[in-house]
């Protein structure tokens, strides 16, 4: 799914719910909206023109003039009515959980500072006790983050992008648009390389790997949680091509092998597999942003009590070959059985 698509399912959901929507409104100080409602907004607010000539797809205003938008299918920018624009979260997923979370944008100086000083700034607002059992459903629903500390690593990225999204006019009576914080513009790019996001270009490989491993790490958080850490291994399959799908994992127990539809309930089981399915997402969509070739299949293994953790990955695309990913992962099934004696 790209941004764009996610960003459009976000506001189906949103808008098809009148009292979510609502209720973002009033508790986040955010309107969302339907991407062509805001198009005179924004090109009220970019009247003088653009020279960076970037795709953008508005869908949520606040109360003061400002859109937030969709930066060329990739990360979320807010642009005030001030002359202040720059990103603020590197993908959809993030915007909608640092709104939902902190019920607000939280564009703060502070939150360059550190965790506990932002925390710390925030809980002093009158945001940080503005609470919703709706948006914290939303969230669940979302499977999305419900911790402080891993929301604001998320805000502290998203704001760290380089390069900076800036508006430079095409009308020479109009200015560069300012940061959102309004450091001057050295103070800005210090602070953004002491945060350790920014990424010069020989750094892009480094910063790709770690979160293409962060990515894999989810998956294995995915079944640590489904298991109750009781199991010994975890075995996990991950197919994807254009046209499909396909996640699955064993776990070993003692000397027993059990598939993850086996483990639990058909609820829970059920629930289990959609979740890996739609994280497999993430994984394609980090590969195109880094504009890497990612995996068709992935094999990753785990050992809970050692923390071990190996991957092996096929670039070839063998369902055109009459492959079935179902059955590659059933003789996988088979040698995992074997090595364990069953």
């Amino acid at each position: 799914m790209t941004q764009k698509e996610k960003l459009f399912y976000y506001l189906d959901r949103i808008n098809n719910s009148t009292e979510l929507k609502d209720e973002i409104y009033w508790k986040c100080g955010l309107e969302i909206w339907k991407p062509n409602e805001l198009q005179d907004d924004l090109e009220s607010l970019m009247e003088g023109g653009c020279k960076q000539n970037y795709e953008l797809i508005p869908f949520a205003s606040d109360g003061d003039g400002g859109v937030c938008v969709l930066v060329d299918n990739q990360y979320v920018a807010m642009i005030d009515s001030e002359g202040g624009a720059g990103y603020i979260a590197a993908s959809v997923d993030d915007f909608i959980n640092i709104l939902l979370w902190y019920k607000y944008i939280p564009i703060t100086k502070k939150v360059f500072d550190g965790f506990e000083e932002f925390i710390e700034d925030y809980q002093r607002d009158e945001y940080g006790s503005n609470t919703s059992e709706l948006i914290n459903d939303f969230l669940q629903s979302e499977h999305l983050d419900l911790d402080n500390r891993m929301v604001y690593e998320k805000f502290l990225k998203g704001v760290s992008l380089t390069p900076a999204f800036i508006i430079e006019p095409t009308d020479e009576e109009y200015e560069i648009s300012e940061n959102l914080f309004r450091f001057d513009e050295a103070e800005f790019n210090e602070k953004i390389r002491c945060t350790g996001f920014a990424a010069n270009e020989g750094d892009v490989g480094m910063v790709f790997e770690d979160a293409f491993t962060d990515l894999q790490s989810e998956f294995v958080s995915l079944c640590m949680e489904y298991t109750n850490e009781s199991v010994d291994k975890i075995y996990i399959y991950i197919y994807q091509d254009t046209s499909q799908k396909m996640f699955n994992a064993i776990f070993v127990k003692g000397k027993r092998v059990i598939p993850a539809g086996n483990f639990a309930d058909d609820e829970a089981s059920d629930e289990f597999l959609s979740i890996g399915i739609k994280d497999i997402d993430k994984l394609v969509e980090l590969c195109d942003m880094y504009q890497c070739k990612g995996p068709n299949e992935y094999k990753l293994e785990f050992d809970v009590a050692t923390h071990k953790f190996d991957a092996s990955y096929r670039y070839d695309n063998y369902t055109k070959s009459g492959i079935s990913p179902v059955s590659e992962f059933m003789s996988w099934y088979e040698e995992i059985k074997e090595k364990y004696g069953k």
